[in-house]
């Protein structure tokens, strides 16, 4: 069942089967309300051609007797004159016996004006009377007929005769023709069912055709260049994992979607490789040159650099396990460092480490607490760097009195040393500095595209873990910001801020280079996810767990609209009142995001004076007040609807101030990055 050839075509056998089948039961049904309506107008024409001709039938018999009548009127008239009984009692007799349907006659005379002789059949027998019983009387009459003689009226005579037996023999009939017809009538729909029983026969048959083709075909095009695609992309992920691993070019050419596709996935996989081994450059400097140090909630070694590990004289397979506080030589500081980053402070300070030939040197240390959603998931990182020197000089000042004439010469000189390497890092920090505000947008490009705004970024050290990246896109009436809050802060954080960067560039390229690609919030910060995990490794038992959160808001001038997605950073705006758009609560990048998490956006319709406001949680988290509380968002949504109506400068200052006052003498706990725009 994982083929994709073989779940395509079994869909479309599904599809083909319920749409025929549906199509040949109405088909079915139709023909069968076609061939019922049909038989039903026809045994309709046929009663009523049966009636028709049992209105014909009874008025041909009512004229043969009204024939018969009047061939008979001479002689009843001539018997009627001569008053002749015997030959009127003949007539009548002769009458009644040759037709079976007159039951009776009667002459009347129109001298008396009564009936002169009349005669009725009762029993097969003729009895002669005047009058008449009542069921003769009830039958049907035809209309009377005078009696002449030499043109002389005499009378009248009048027959009754009984249709009701000329009507069951002409209902005989019509029965046994109507049951004619149903016969018929089944035989020919027996007949059209077997006709359209072969007829679905033959059309599962061509299903069945055309399934096999489908099969065919998607084994052909779809199949064997998806098997290409994949070997390719498996070679890239084997590559994340072991770069001396070759990468195998996706080799599909054609002009399809899946050839556009192997293409635009041959262009990324470079990018990424490239990439790839920038990071890899760089985590292998980090390696080699700086004292870095992962522990536990219980104090246990998780990870450590070969710096450190070269530098306390032990393996990285001797020292991960260990517990941290057994190579601290002043052990009276120990509780006072965990209850600093416990109470999530950052500690800073010196401390003695146990080389493992149980030499001591000195480091200054700076060590912070890291938890992601879970408190209970949290590390701590520690990052030193040696001050043996430093130490030694302060050790030699306290005998200086005693050796100051002997050891003026190596007091400068370590004096000089010391400073030259602290010189140098800071030096290094601040070059750093310098570097991440580069990377920070001109105020020039950002005034394109609003009409007012105010950026406040504090980093809490030298160099922070927050960055916002600004560019424009395709056609100079698009534009896209990204409020970026890193792992931790300091030199870590600044460390994640330039993978960021560097993602980033990768993405508006993307963009840039494809007129076709709807702009989506949503997809950028799946892509961060995905890259991020990809390039540090970053899986369930991997030792690194870098990552950010942040906004990402896409503005279209020509279309006015704001598409925005966050990661733990909501959207303040103003449009009447103060509204905020919730974000993923899930964060990018980190072990434990899920690679395929799909990120939420929205979109909003905006109009002219339309504020948006985007912090990280530096502003928001900070504690103060009278009771050191976190500053918190109600405060900072109150704090938008007293002063967004002022100028964004000025809402700048406000912001500040408010900042400041109620912080008051608590240290800053994370960088601070708060932008403001106006539409």
């Amino acid at each position: 069942m994982k083929s994709i050839v073989f779940k395509t075509s079994l869909i479309i056998a599904v599809v083909l089967i319920v749409l025929m089948s549906a199509i040949g039961i109405y088909m079915n049904k139709f023909q069968n309300n076609i061939v019922d309506e049909l038989q039903q107008y026809q045994k309709q024409y046929i009663i009523k051609q049966l009636n028709r001709t049992e209105e014909l039938t009874i008025q041909k018999k009512i004229k043969f007797l009204k024939t018969l009548l009047l061939s008979i009127s001479g002689g009843l008239s001539e018997a009627l004159y001569n008053m002749n009984d015997d030959a009127l009692k003949a007539i009548f007799k002769q009458l009644l016996l040759s037709v079976d349907t007159i039951k009776g006659i009667y002459v009347v005379d129109n001298v008396t004006n009564t009936i002169y002789l009349g005669a009725y059949k009762t029993n097969k027998k003729i009895v002669f009377s005047n009058k008449f019983p009542k069921n003769i009387l009830n039958l049907s009459t035809i209309s009377k007929l005078n009696l002449k003689y030499n043109n002389n009226q005499l009378g009248f005579v009048k027959i009754f005769f009984d249709d009701k037996q000329l009507l069951k023999e002409i209902n005989f009939l019509k029965q046994k023709d109507l049951s004619h017809f149903e016969e018929y009538a089944k035989k020919i729909d027996k007949e059209i069912h077997h006709k359209i029983y072969e007829e679905i026969i033959l059309f599962f048959i061509l299903i069945i055709f055309i399934i096999l083709i489908i099969a065919l075909l998607l084994f052909v095009f779809v199949k064997k260049p998806l098997n290409v695609f994949q070997n390719g992309l498996n070679s890239f992920f084997k590559y994340l994992a072991n770069s001396d691993i070759e990468v195998k070019k996706i080799e599909i050419y054609s002009n399809d979607e899946i050839g556009q596709m192997a293409k635009e996935v041959n262009k990324n996989i470079e990018v990424s490789m490239k990439l790839h081994n920038e990071i890899k450059t760089l985590m292998k400097i980090v390696e080699n040159n700086v004292l870095i140090a992962e522990v536990d909630y219980n104090g246990s070694i998780t990870n450590i650099t070969k710096a450190f590990c070269k530098k306390i004289g032990y393996s990285k397979e001797e020292l991960i396990g260990k517990n941290f506080d057994n190579f601290i030589n002043n052990k009276e500081i120990i509780n006072d460092i965990w209850q600093e980053i416990k109470n999530n402070k950052i500690y800073k300070g010196e401390i003695n480490i146990i080389h493992k030939n149980q030499e001591l040197f000195w480091i200054e240390l700076v060590m912070s607490k890291q938890c992601l959603t879970n408190t209970k998931n949290c590390k701590y990182v520690a990052i030193g760097y040696d001050i043996t020197n430093k130490k030694k000089v302060e050790e030699l000042s306290k005998n200086l009195e005693i050796k100051v004439i002997q050891r003026t010469k190596d007091l400068f000189a370590a004096k000089k040393e010391i400073e030259n390497i602290h010189k140098r890092t800071k030096d290094s920090i601040e070059f750093a500095s310098l570097l991440q505000n580069a990377l920070l947008p001109s105020k020039e490009v950002i005034d394109k595209y609003f009409s007012d705004e105010f950026i406040i970024w504090k980093p809490k050290d030298i160099v922070g873990g927050d960055i916002y990246l600004f560019d424009e896109l395709r056609n100079k009436n698009e534009c896209l910001l990204m409020v970026i809050d890193c792992t931790g802060h300091g030199v870590p954080g600044a460390f994640v801020t330039m993978i960021v960067k560097a993602v980033e560039r990768e993405i508006v390229s993307k963009i840039i280079e494809d007129d076709t690609l709807e702009v989506s919030p949503a997809w950028i910060l799946s892509y961060f996810n995905k890259t991020i995990k990809t390039l540090l490794k970053q899986d369930k038992n991997s030792k690194s767990n870098a990552g950010f959160d942040g906004g990402i808001l896409y503005y279209n001038k020509d279309q006015n609209i704001i598409k925005y997605a966050g990661a733990n950073t909501p959207l303040f705006y103003v449009d009447d009142e103060v509204k905020i758009i919730k974000s993923n609560r899930y964060s990018v990048g980190y072990k434990q995001c899920d690679i395929k998490y799909e990120y939420k956006e929205d979109i909003i319709q905006v109009k002219e004076d339309m504020n948006f406001y985007i912090t990280t949680d530096g502003y928001i988290d900070q504690n103060g007040g009278e009771k050191g509380f976190p500053f918190g968002k109600k405060r900072f949504k109150q704090l938008i609807e007293e002063n967004y109506h002022k100028e964004m400068k000025t809402q700048k200052e406000i912001f500040m101030q408010q900042f400041y006052k109620y912080k008051k003498s608590e240290v800053q706990n994370d960088d601070i990055t708060l932008i403001g725009l106006k539409i």
